[in-house]
């Protein structure tokens, strides 16, 4: 983890939010894209890759997207809290989030449904890790507000990545090979983009 290795002496010279700031807009910009592409096209992915059979399993990480995009850019930072010595509010973060996944989970077990046992997962997960993310923010003296700002830039720059995606799954069925591919070409060109702008070695060969 970068963050864990430069947040102390970030800390020492004052550019801790800042050091957090950066580290977030790099994971969100890395992160958002195939969680949108899987939202999307997530059955489709999984009948295609691994038979129609799978496609229910696309459904379920239609829905898991949400967290996991949450997840990836929010465990990082977490060791903001070690870094200014409020391992407690850590943990509590932790107990909240807990909370979040498993209280959905119990309440919707009554429904006799998996797939709304899953949506509920999701949606308690995201709202528990956007908490998380918050306050992880004000914890290293920045603004929430940052983050909603961040989110609805990186749905909007990633929504145009994924126009061909977008196109083929709602308007265009008949070129949904020629659509996917499309839109997974240029997935594979932005995470690669992405990944070589914040100093990664990507060797394609």
């Amino acid at each position: 983890n970068v963050f864990i290795s430069m947040a102390p002496e970030a800390y020492r010279k004052g550019t801790l939010g800042r050091s957090v700031e950066g580290i977030h807009e790099k994971l969100s910009k890395t992160g958002m894209p195939p969680a949108i592409f899987m939202a999307i096209a997530g059955p489709d992915v999984f009948a295609f890759v691994f038979g129609e059979d799978w496609r229910f399993a696309g459904e379920y990480a239609q829905w898991l997207a949400l967290p996991m995009y949450f997840g990836f850019v929010t465990s990082p930072l977490s060791a903001v809290f070690n870094v200014v010595g409020k391992q407690h509010l850590n943990m509590l973060m932790q107990f909240l989030l807990m909370l979040f996944r498993i209280v959905p989970l119990i309440v919707f077990s009554y429904f006799n449904d998996v797939m709304t046992m899953v949506a509920a997962y999701s949606i308690g997960s995201g709202l528990g890790y956007l908490i998380y993310l918050a306050v992880s923010f004000r914890t290293a003296g920045l603004k929430i507000s940052y983050i909603f700002h961040a989110l609805v830039s990186d749905v909007i720059r990633s929504t145009i990545y994924l126009c061909p995606l977008i196109m083929t799954e709602y308007w265009l069925k008949n070129f949904i090979e020629l659509g996917y591919g499309l839109s997974f070409g240029l997935l594979l060109f932005v995470e690669y983009r992405a990944l070589k702008s914040y100093g990664f070695k990507v060797n394609i060969r």
